[in-house]
């Protein structure tokens, strides 16, 4: 029997599982799906950034858009309300007017188009295909669907090379990258998909140069790549920038000195901050924008600014009270945040993905030092209190209304998945080994295929049944 490589395992899983979360899953039934495919959708027509109408940023989009997501957003927290097989086909062989716009304001505005690429090609795709076979005026469910296809494959090629040059714990990358809410997202038109396998990308590829002993030296190509991939964590995400500290572990020989390090990482850190402020410009120049959570916000960093104790216990209690409900976040809650994956389950995927980790690394040959392990740990934790800071200070006074609470909202789970793997890299040893250990090993894509099919059924029994 051939023995499939794990980077092939999980092409062939991703494309039927992620498939089905493209198609069971109701129109714009993730989260800010909507959003995200207006975005998509202007990139499409060569619409790049925003326009400011009456202190309001945003875009003029088709009506009939408008009010076919708003009509779709009522799903939202209603477990009783299902989606209907005829409602699926008519809304794919509807219609629409692209013509008769008005002005949208929408949360994604101001986000830099870049991550939407795949998703606007699925949408120019849709268009194609219906030119060819006579359809006109397409309607939006039809273009979503090819928006999903497109963004799940790009994500798909992106991870399968992360797990194919990652020298260390593939099978644990696979895990990660196909557990529910991984491959759920990367199967949604939301910049999620890409911030997830461009993280994994940009960890094997640091960790490739680390230890491939087969380079030599890191080239002008190696360079590029790394700006590439810090330009777009740093604009989407800012603090999963942090999973760049494995830089540091990179041999100085493989730079011909540690002066040519030292240049080469101020390259790097130059060349992103430049391309943020020229991708950025237009946003820039636009006319000032009024938000009456502005005062709010201000007077929130305020707050922490004047009150840092106080803060430091509220990120503490929080983010201890809040663990349960952000791990199960970060392994399967779909939907609009309100279809959740069973509890036993959860706790399953969980313990495979630690046993892998704890078990993979006694058959490599490269060892993960303890500097980087406590690295890792530090730049883990300082994008988890990273995203609860930015969280309590930018998101709950809008909530609340007020400062100072005690409770912060706005912080989900799957805003971890990102760095998962460079957290389960903590786990890695060489010590915990056996032959029943090994035994679970070689057999964990059952528990895999186990728990997406469960999340599958889950999504149809909240949808459809």
């Amino acid at each position: 029997m051939v023995k499939l490589s794990e980077q092939k395992i999980y092409i062939y899983l991703a494309i039927i599982f992620g498939l089905l979360f493209v198609f069971i899953t109701p129109p714009f039934q993730s989260p800010d799906e909507d959003s995200h495919f207006k975005k998509a959708y202007l990139a499409s027509k060569g619409v790049l950034y925003p326009t400011v109408k009456d202190e309001k940023c945003g875009n003029d989009l088709p009506i009939d858009m408008i009010d076919y997501i708003k009509e779709k957003l009522h799903y939202i927290g209603d477990r009783y309300k299902k989606y209907q097989y005829t409602e699926f086909v008519t809304d794919q062989y509807g219609t629409m007017n692209h013509e008769k716009k008005a002005f949208n304001v929408y949360s994604t505005a101001q986000v830099l188009f870049v991550a939407y690429i795949p998703a606007s090609l699925g949408i120019m795709a849709s268009k194609f295909c219906a030119i060819l076979f006579g359809m006109q005026n397409v309607s939006v469910p039809y273009m979503l669907y090819f928006a999903r296809v497109f963004s799940l494959i790009v994500s798909i090629f992106i991870v399968y090379h992360a797990i194919k040059i990652t020298p260390v714990l593939k099978k644990t990358m696979m895990v990660v990258a196909l557990m529910p809410m991984s491959l759920y997202l990367m199967g949604m038109v939301t910049y999620d998909s890409i911030i997830i396998s461009l993280s994994l990308l940009a960890v094997a590829y640091i960790l490739r140069l680390i230890y491939d002993k087969k380079i030599k030296e890191v080239r002008k190509k190696d360079i590029l790549i790394i700006i590439a991939l810090g330009f777009m964590l740093f604009n989407y995400k800012v603090v999963y920038s942090t999973l760049f500290i494995l830089l540091l572990f990179i041999p100085k020989e493989k730079f011909s000195s540690m002066k040519k390090k030292i240049i080469d990482f101020i390259i790097i850190g130059c060349s992103i901050l430049l391309l943020t402020i020229i991708f950025k410009i237009p946003i820039l120049l636009l006319p000032k924008v009024v938000e009456g959570s502005e005062t709010l916000v201000s007077s929130q960093l305020h707050f922490v600014l004047n009150h840092l104790f106080r803060f430091i216990h509220i990120l503490y209690r929080n983010i201890v009270d809040q663990r349960a409900t952000q791990l199960t976040g970060m392994v399967g809650m779909f939907g609009l945040v309100d279809t959740f994956l069973p509890l036993p389950v959860i706790f399953f995927y969980l313990g495979l993905l630690i046993f892998m980790a704890l078990t993979e690394n006694s058959d490599d040959k490269y060892r993960i030092t303890n500097w980087m392990k406590i690295s890792l740990l530090f730049a883990v934790s300082l994008t988890i209190i990273g995203t609860f800071s930015a969280m309590y200070i930018s998101w709950t006074p809008k909530i609340f209304g007020k400062i100072g609470t005690y409770d912060l909202t706005g912080v989900q789970g799957r805003y971890f998945i990102p760095i998962l793997f460079p957290t389960l890299l903590l786990l890695a040893n060489k010590k915990i080994k056996g032959k029943y250990l090994d035994i679970i090993k070689d057999n964990y894509i059952i528990g895999i295929i186990f728990t997406l099919v469960i999340s599958e059924i889950t999504i149809l029994l909240r949808f459809w049944i």
